[in-house]
């Protein structure tokens, strides 16, 4: 897991910095990187686990256990990263049949705020305009969702 992290560290370097070797950290480094490990290990972390992680963009052992706990691994939640959506939305979205692209459909949801009509679903649901669930209800009426995948969702 030491070897994944100190690759990111590396990766992540300032290339301005003189005198340090291309394929070592710093003392100062290692220590953060030993800080790091000790954090994906206690969540139970394995060092591929890691590796995915990192590439979808999460640095925080933290994070990658909060959508764990949500359902997601690395991959099944990179499209969701990937427009900024947090993993308790996406765990609604994704129960309900709900795809990143059908956030990007025009927010027109009547008796609330339009905010001058050029909003998109995830940008209204950003700004806290909407709920999750909201979302979901809007995109059944509009046929976006097939009312059986909300319907499985319930459980």
């Amino acid at each position: 897991m030491e070897q994944v992290l100190a690759r990111d560290v590396m990766k992540d370097r300032d290339p301005r910095r003189y005198g340090i070797p291309d394929n070592k950290i710093t003392s100062d480094e290692y220590r953060t990187v030993q800080r790091q490990a000790r954090g994906w290990a206690d969540n139970w972390f394995t060092d591929k686990d890691v590796a995915a992680w990192l590439r979808v963009g999460v640095r925080h052992d933290a994070a990658a256990a909060l959508w764990r706990e949500h359902g997601f691994d690395a991959s099944s939640a990179a499209a969701w990263l990937d427009i900024r959506v947090q993993p308790a939305s996406a765990a609604v979205f994704t129960a309900a049949g709900v795809t990143p692209p059908m956030l990007q459909t025009p927010y027109v949801m009547k008796g609330k705020a339009l905010r001058g009509g050029n909003l998109t679903l995830k940008q209204a649901l950003e700004h806290q305009d909407v709920t999750a669930q909201e979302v979901c209800s809007e995109l059944v009426r509009l046929g976006l969702v097939p009312r059986q995948a909300r319907g499985a969702s319930r459980g």
